[in-house]
């Protein structure tokens, strides 16, 4: 009996030093790059990885000429866009959820060949997780759709993603090992964190450097088992400080928001209250994610708030939650947010990603209409063109 609590406390002792090596080691600031040397590299090295994925599942609908076309049209996009805007470019998509069934031939990368080009053009790219990641290889047996392999990494190379929001409610579905195991193949891979309580992303570029902060307001079980992990909980006084802190070393702070009823499909009075109390805290720009679908924009008190960036890939039989965008945003010298594109996205067939407009030219152009129809922008020139909803804040 003895000998077993020794060893039972040394293995407590190892796991929680494990947590804590974790979640109290901030990362450094991402300093964005303009050499097209080291651009270049990072493509062949995702390319590579991606063609060996699709040569493995024996897909033929991608090739090593259709790689090379996509990439490089990628690389072109980006580089005339860094040439063009002397500030910081960042683009936000919906929430990744990749687990299951649907998932289990391991082919996530292709999930996005459609939507490359544009996710891969900002400086900066975010996202949400709500999977997590097993070093089990083979998942083709699984029974939730919260679990994906390490290979889901090229997913999040093909996208473009810079940093990963894990502040979520199903990261903590299972044990903290599984939870710091993500976190370690994200890191791995070059991923920034956002959703640990001690842990601020920032990128910079041209001098212009923005934080990212996460935070989740929806748990399942016991919010003690999240707390433990280090996921951020929803604590307005922590949130206040971590934007205060924030300030200091960033000319713009983002929260991003774990929040509200998944298939409400409308901003409930809570969620309203949350992101303007973010606002009110200091915030320049809070980001919604949980919700099945996009809700609208509101301006408050000259900032912005994104109710809902829905599901980027989800394996949803709902037809609103199918529906998600492409949020990019123009942030000039000084720090102020000038600019935003929105530009519409759909899950087919649970598995792949494309622009609305390539499903259905009409039904993309109710949807952005909708959309500019039901936010609040009064203060501001919105118009919809060439299939996106363009909203310009230095009106």
């Amino acid at each position: 009996m003895f000998v077993i609590s020794v060893v039972t406390i040394l293995v407590a002792i190892v796991s929680i030093y494990g947590i804590y090596s974790f979640t109290s080691n901030p990362r450094p600031t991402k300093t964005v790059s303009s050499n097209n040397t080291e651009e270049r590299a990072s493509v062949e090295i995702y390319k590579e990885d991606t063609m060996q994925s699709a040569k493995n599942e024996q897909n033929s609908s991608i090739t090593e000429d259709n790689f090379n076309n996509i990439i490089d049209n990628s690389i072109s996009i980006e580089n005339d866009k860094k040439d063009e805007y002397q500030g910081i470019n960042i683009t936000a998509l919906g929430e990744i959820m990749m687990g299951g069934n649907s998932w289990s031939n391991n082919s996530y990368a292709l999930a996005f060949k459609n939507i490359a080009s544009y996710t891969t053009e900002a400086d900066y790219t975010v996202s949400s997780l709500a999977t997590n990641i097993t070093s089990v290889k083979d998942l083709s047996d699984t029974k939730t759709k919260y679990i994906a392999n390490e290979s889901i990494a090229n997913s999040f190379s093909a996208l473009g993603i810079d940093a990963l929001n894990i502040a979520t409610d199903h990261m903590l579905d299972f044990s903290q090992n599984m939870f710091i195991n993500t976190i370690d193949v994200l890191r791995k891979n070059d991923i920034d964190i956002i959703g640990l309580e001690n842990d601020i992303a920032y990128a910079e570029k041209n001098g212009v450097r923005v934080a990212f902060i996460g935070v989740n307001n929806v748990v399942i079980g016991n919010t003690r088992n999240y707390i433990d992990a280090g996921m951020y909980i929803y604590d307005l006084n922590k949130i206040k400080n971590s934007i205060k802190e924030a300030k200091t070393k960033a000319d713009t702070v983002i929260v991003m928001t774990h929040y509200g009823k998944e298939n409400t499909h409308q901003v409930t009075d809570v969620m309203r209250w949350f992101a303007r109390e973010i606002i009110n805290s200091g915030a320049d720009m809070v980001l919604g994610g949980h919700s099945l679908g996009i809700y609208p924009v509101e301006e408050y008190k000259g900032k912005i708030i994104i109710y809902s960036l829905g599901y980027l890939i989800h394996d949803t039989n709902n037809e609103y939650g199918k529906k998600s965008a492409i949020f990019n945003f123009d942030i000039n010298l000084e720090g102020t947010i000038e600019k935003i594109d929105i530009t519409p996205t759909y899950i087919e067939n649970k598995t792949t990603v494309k622009l609305y407009k390539d499903v259905s030219d009409t039904a993309n152009k109710d949807f952005l209409n909708e959309l500019k129809n039901n936010s609040n922008l009064e203060k501001y020139a919105s118009n919809i063109e060439d299939d996106k909803l363009v909203i310009k804040l230095n009106k």
